[in-house]
């Protein structure tokens, strides 16, 4: 027989919603409590005899199975959100701790139940609430909790999660900032697979998100939510390689360009302030993949002029900069040294800007052999491997040329 697959959802606003549902059929929701109810009262029967005396409860650190499996549920709930109008979660060490451990206790116990049990001499006895295994890791001002058994896959319980209305009203609950995810899989021939979704928000924090909470990013422009536009008037913001902006009028999207280098994790820090003068700080942190890189340049430059017909022939002369590392904007500026070397732009980016090296008044220079160097240097962002590059150039000027002559051809 195929293995069921169950959900069930808690929920803590004024009051908490408690939601049990096999998939098929459409999930139900319990009755609800109210916030200083025992949770465990719903679920008092012959299967769960309680003798506090028997069981113990001491949530501890679970260490992480598949941290891949929990980085995706959190972006998909952050996708649905957005979808939604929403703003993103923040993902929360603490809340995944607690989801984390929850998922393995279920596992190791042979039970699926928002409230912590063990099992003893085969029966299982109640050992903590819901609240109680929380709060032992995080302090809520309000709290949610999903939970899921069986599903293989993110994307499949995500799937299960939004076809339930309890459950989805978890995942886009405005009053909720912060989410962790806790997943675990064993061969305990039940469900297997136990998923937990823990959702929070705390008194005086305002959490600061980046890019949806994506674990990673290539482009160096990222975008981030701030919370707390009915709470503050101002912020300012940095990162691992930058001082403090100037303060700006509160928003609640923003951008921002990291400085430094690439393939590492990178913090932004955010200070906010009230109309009282409090400041609040906030931080997040995101993989920034890849590192920016000044390419496509030749190695050298050739050009010869002649005196008699006043024409100039110039080889690798038209320069079009390109950031071959990422895909980053770079901005570059130009600067040329040697008697007669111009360049037709002194700044541009990438990627569709070119300058060409050329001549100035070449008329007034007498025959023989100059030598220059053309250099590009990124100026924005900071931190680009090969920045700058400095590139020879041979300018002949001849009073006549009795042959043809072709300049060398050189592959960039």
């Amino acid at each position: 027989m195929a293995k069921k697959i169950h959900l069930i959802l808690i929920t803590i606003l004024s009051l908490h919603l408690i939601a049990a549902a096999d998939v098929p059929p459409t999930p139900e929701v319990t009755e609800a409590i109210t916030s200083n109810a025992d949770s465990t009262a719903l679920e008092q029967n012959n299967n769960f005899p309680l003798d506090p005396t028997a069981a113990t409860c001491n949530p501890s650190a679970v260490p992480v199975q598949n941290a891949q499996f929990e980085q995706k549920v959190i972006e998909l709930v952050n996708q649905e959100r957005v979808k939604a109008e929403f703003p993103p979660l923040k993902g929360n060490d603490s809340l995944s701790g607690a989801g984390r451990y929850h998922a393995n206790d279920m596992f190791a116990d042979i039970y699926f139940n928002h409230d912590s049990y063990d099992r003893i001499n085969g029966n299982l006895q109640f050992a903590c609430g819901v609240w109680q295994r929380v709060t032992s890791f995080y302090t809520f001002s309000t709290a949610g909790e999903n939970i899921a058994a069986g599903y293989t896959t993110p994307e499949n319980v995500m799937a299960a999660w939004m076809a339930s209305d309890g459950h989805r009203a978890n995942i886009l609950n405005p009053n909720f900032r912060e989410l962790g995810v806790g997943y675990y899989y064993g061969d305990n021939q039940s469900f297997s697979h136990y998923w937990v979704q823990d959702f929070g928000a705390r008194t005086n924090v305002y959490p600061a998100v980046i890019n949806a909470e994506s674990s990673q990013t290539e482009s160096r422009t990222v975008s981030i939510y701030l919370y707390g536009s009915d709470v503050f008037n101002e912020y300012r913001i940095k990162d691992d390689f930058t001082g403090w902006s100037a303060w700006h009028p509160f928003q609640a999207n923003i951008t921002w360009t990291l400085s430094g280098p690439g393939n590492q994790t990178r913090t932004v820090t955010i200070e906010m302030r009230k109309p009282s003068g409090e400041v609040l700080t906030s931080s997040d942190s995101i993989y920034l993949s890849g590192q920016p890189a000044l390419g496509n340049l030749p190695g050298s430059i050739n050009l010869l002029y002649n005196r008699s017909t006043g024409t100039l022939a110039a080889q690798n002369h038209v320069l079009q900069p390109l950031n071959t590392g990422t895909s980053d904007v770079l901005t570059w500026s130009v600067s040329t040294n040697g008697a007669g070397i111009s360049t037709s732009a002194a700044s541009g980016s990438t990627p569709d800007q070119q300058v060409t090296v050329g001549v100035k008044n070449p008329a007034s220079l007498s025959a023989g052999t100059y030598s220059g160097t053309v250099t590009i240097t990124v100026t924005s962002p900071s931190d680009v491997s090969g920045s700058p590059v400095s590139i020879p150039v041979t300018l002949t000027v001849v009073n006549a040329l009795e042959n043809s002559v072709f300049l060398p051809a050189l592959r960039r």
